[in-house]
């Protein structure tokens, strides 16, 4: 009896401290600064997004209204160009700040948001904003070692993609998912409506995402007479033409063209997203029985109808359209997996199953969020810093932008640059020059692979003086940019060297004039 009443009293404390408001604003107060740390003193030059929004941004805050290509000299549009990069391209237009002096604050703004779409959520699911906490360390930490690229909101990928835009579009579909509906006020409705279409646009793979369950909670939703939920689904309805409004990239010619995008493998091959899937969702997958165990709760049906109708795009994907973009339907499937375990977890929350409930939650949380924390961890350059004895910041974003910021001065943002693909996909992030090659495909670049070749075979050490110029003279590039750990002297007989530096050798193109 005596053992009884202790685990009582040892359960009822672990919920209790679970479900308290102020658990809750001590881990948003905890994850709001460790965002905003963490994007001082992330390190990462490779192939990530982050480099692309950087791009973007630095775009728009350099002619808002008539934002350049970020990459390539040509009047091509290009899908970076998107609300979320405005904003923040405002914002660094108006401060006269470099966009990535603001990626520490936009990551805080971006977790922010997230933990307030999190009580709406709570409260749209359970009816209390007492379950915030535990939906937040569900969707944080139960998965084990989920693919690295955007869309995914694990707890490990944080430092490097708390910038990135989906984490604005996701917390805004959250919250327009919950509030949709609601109210009998028009103009809610109608800025719900907006700000749909600014989530879509922003993010559309989130942004389809936004209208398809936001759809199924309307049609589940008792209260509504049949009239209402007709005015509500024209509503969400009015978001794909709404978008079309926007005037920085024709979004719709990229859903349209998709299926050539993914022969072009943007955005990854889709079979990445099949492979070994149930290992790195593994922790979501407690979810599936409670699915149909929470089929009296009053979200049960939105759950299990919105869960079956990811399931479907994420196989007719896989055997019919081989798109790497409805691949990452993955992430919603785990998505309402998540939200099942939390809504099992109000539902038994008061009697002594419940509370076993809870401590099982309570270890797969240890353990697999110990795995998060680590990879989270991973992405911070201060670690190297401390192993090598070097000063605080030197392994970080915000030196290797320091290390570019050296030949700005040489430059211009109309320029084109021909340099090594590590090279080229940071120039125009740091200093807005256009480039050659990428290492993105990219939907708006027709003649992608045809400048990867034309990247490889200038550095090659069997391309002649003739056939070096000729690619220069072909993108119109002034300038040739090559690290200093590269052999020069195939260069200095037909170029001008104008800069020099621990990291590079800068020249220039004489014929270019």
């Amino acid at each position: 009896m005596l053992i009884r009443t202790k685990t009582d009293n040892f359960l009822d404390s672990t919920i209790n401290l679970l479900t308290a408001k102020k658990s809750f604003i001590c881990f948003s107060i905890l994850l709001i600064a460790y965002t905003f740390l963490s994007a001082i003193f992330v390190n990462f030059s490779g192939t990530a997004d982050y480099w692309e929004h950087l791009a973007a941004m630095f775009s728009f805050s350099r002619n808002l209204l008539h934002p350049e290509n970020p990459y390539v000299l040509s009047a091509d549009p290009s899908h970076l160009l998107s609300p979320y990069h405005f904003f923040w391209g405002f914002a660094a237009k108006i401060t006269d700040l470099h966009p990535i002096y603001l990626f520490p604050l936009i990551g805080a703004f971006n977790i922010g948001l997230f933990l307030f779409a999190l009580t709406r959520l709570s409260r749209f699911l359970t009816s209390s904003t007492k379950f915030a906490l535990p939906l937040a360390l569900t969707l944080f930490f139960f998965w084990n070692n989920p693919w690295p690229w955007s869309g995914f909101y694990n707890f490990g990928l944080l430092p490097l993609t708390s910038v990135y835009p989906y984490w604005f579009s996701f917390s805004l579909s959250l919250i327009i998912l919950s509030d949709y509906g609601n109210s009998r006020k028009a103009m809610t409705q109608l800025l719900l409506i907006f700000l749909a279409t600014i989530a879509f646009i922003s993010h559309p793979v989130t942004g389809s995402f936004l209208i398809l369950a936001t759809a199924i909670k309307i049609i589940f939703q008792q209260e509504l007479s049949l009239t209402r939920k007709a005015m509500l689904l024209f509503g969400l309805i009015l978001v794909f033409p709404m978008s079309m409004i926007w005037p920085f990239f024709p979004i719709w010619d990229a859903v349209g063209k998709s299926h050539d995008f993914a022969a072009m493998n943007f955005s990854g091959n889709y079979r990445l997203f099949y492979q070994g899937v149930v290992g790195k969702i593994f922790p979501a997958l407690i979810g599936l029985p409670l699915i149909f165990l929470n089929k009296k709760e009053l979200r049960a049906n939105f759950i299990i109808t919105g869960f079956f109708a990811v399931l479907f795009v994420y196989f007719f994907n896989y055997f019919v359209l081989h798109n790497s973009v409805f691949g990452r339907y993955i992430v919603y499937l785990v998505f309402f997996l998540h939200i099942s375990i939390v809504l099992f977890l109000k539902r038994t929350e008061t009697n002594f199953r419940g509370k076993l409930t809870f401590t099982v939650f309570s270890l797969f949380l240890i353990f697999f969020g110990a795995k998060e924390i680590k990879n989270s961890t991973h992405w911070l350059g201060i670690f190297d810093d401390l192993k090598e004895n070097t000063p605080i910041g030197t392994h970080s974003n915000f030196n290797i932008f320091r290390i570019y910021q050296k030949i700005d001065l040489f430059i211009n943002t109309n320029d084109v640059v021909l340099a090594p693909l590590d090279e080229s996909w940071l120039l125009p992030a740091i200093i807005g020059c256009k480039v050659v090659g990428v290492k993105h495909s990219n939907p708006f670049m027709p003649d992608y692979y045809d400048r990867l070749k034309d990247n490889e075979t200038f550095f090659s050490d069997t391309a002649s003086v003739e056939i070096r110029k000729q690619i220069l003279k072909k993108y119109q590039a002034k300038y040739v940019l090559i690290p200093t750990k590269m052999d020069k002297s195939k260069f200095t007989n037909f170029l001008v060297e104008i800069y020099t530096d621990e990291n590079f050798y800068l020249f220039g193109f004489p014929e270019s004039d």
